[in-house]
């Protein structure tokens, strides 16, 4: 009997410590991976005032990029969205006239005052259409800019600048007063082509 207990007892021990290295040796782990490739829009820089103070003459709005170096060739566009007036009539065109208004209106809610000005890219050359009306008493450009007309460009870090013009022959759109404040806004679209 003793013996035959001792058998038991050994087997017990021998099936008790083989059980685990059996178990190991079947068993199988699982580990869930998992990974996002966030395809992340290349960060460029644009630099453009929040606001300048025109005179007569040529005044220069400058703007500015960097961070151009991971764009993949595409250059960064600076496009005219909108102005201080819109002097289209038809729904869902726009088109711009280059405008400082006065902050006073007439009995139709257009500026009582206002003074023209061109915008021109850094060579001079004038965007959108120029009209010269020559039969008005006082003849005045005006000069019509569609949205979505490209201002500038740059395939690069740098800068360039935009020249606005009040030329005093300009002072006669609707009319013009001396001694009062004019402002007006420009609207710029920023994007990659």
């Amino acid at each position: 009997m003793k013996k035959a207990l001792i058998i038991i007892l050994a087997l017990a021990l021998v099936m008790g410590l083989s059980a685990p290295a059996l178990a190991a040796e079947d068993e199988y782990r699982q580990t869930e991976l998992y990974f996002y490739y966030d395809a992340l829009e290349p960060v460029y820089y644009v630099t453009i005032p929040d606001a300048i103070t025109l005179d007569f003459g040529e005044n220069y709005l400058t703007i500015g990029v960097d961070g151009t170096e991971n764009l993949g060739g595409k250059a960064v566009a600076i496009y005219y969205d909108s102005s201080t007036l819109n002097m289209s009539q038809e729904p869902g065109y726009a088109l711009y006239v280059s405008a400082l208004v006065s902050e006073s209106t007439d009995e139709y809610g257009d500026p009582e005052y206002a003074i023209l000005y061109i915008l021109s890219d850094s060579d001079g050359e004038a965007f959108g259409e120029t009209h010269l009306d020559e039969e008005d008493e006082y003849p005045f450009y005006m000069q019509f800019i569609e949205q979505g007309t490209e201002l500038a460009n740059f395939y690069g870090d740098g800068e360039d600048y935009l020249i606005l013009t009040i030329e005093d022959s300009m002072k006669m759109f609707y009319s013009f007063a001396p001694n009062i404040a004019y402002s007006g806004y420009i609207i710029f679209g920023i994007g990659l082509r």
